[in-house]
């Protein structure tokens, strides 16, 4: 049996149980899979930001916690944008970045506040987007004040461990979003 519970918003959260998982590239070491990244074509990357992918480890997970079993939605962030006046960073940087996986890399398009709140209202049930992480602790803060729990984001581990349901594959199965 899961344990979940709700706040005061409906939003659902489930515990999960402290284990562990292995962390890390299924290749033998960086240059192997360095020259991989190269033969497939991305001129782009950079080999530095893979070094803490060797070798593969062990991350473990000491304490439970609960996590939420859905992104937040338009809705949700829309009611803290409503009740606190705050202005999300695309908005107050005037410049929206996205990914473009074909060409892997990152490209600027530009948000207004009229913008953003006619795609959060248009589509309520959506997962909210154009978040920063900023924007995103923002809404964290907001969401424990109302409800009186200490809610955060979860650590990269915590995520992955989540994602993994389990597995030791080198990619998580589940991915969650």
């Amino acid at each position: 049996m899961v344990d979940a519970t709700f706040n005061s918003m409906g939003m659902e959260f489930v515990r999960i149980v402290q284990g562990n998982y292995a962390r890390g590239n299924e290749f033998q070491d960086l240059e192997t899979f360095w020259n991989e990244i190269v033969k497939q074509g991305y001129e782009d990357a950079i080999k530095e930001w893979y070094n803490r992918e060797f070798p593969r480890h062990a991350v473990v997970i000491s304490h439970p916690f609960f996590i939420g079993t859905a992104s937040v939605t338009n809705k949700e962030f829309l009611m803290f944008l409503e009740q606190t006046g705050y202005t999300p960073t695309p908005i107050q940087e005037e410049k929206y970045l996205h990914w473009l996986q074909n060409e892997h890399r990152w490209a600027n398009g530009h948000m207004d506040i009229d913008k953003y709140l006619l795609n959060a209202r248009d589509k309520p049930n959506h997962p909210a987007v154009g978040v920063s992480w900023c924007d995103a602790n923002e809404f964290i803060e907001w969401l424990s004040k109302r409800d009186g729990r200490n809610y955060s984001l979860p650590t990269e581990a915590q995520w992955e461990y989540v994602a993994r349901d389990g597995s030791n594959y080198v990619f998580p199965l589940n991915i969650i979003c």
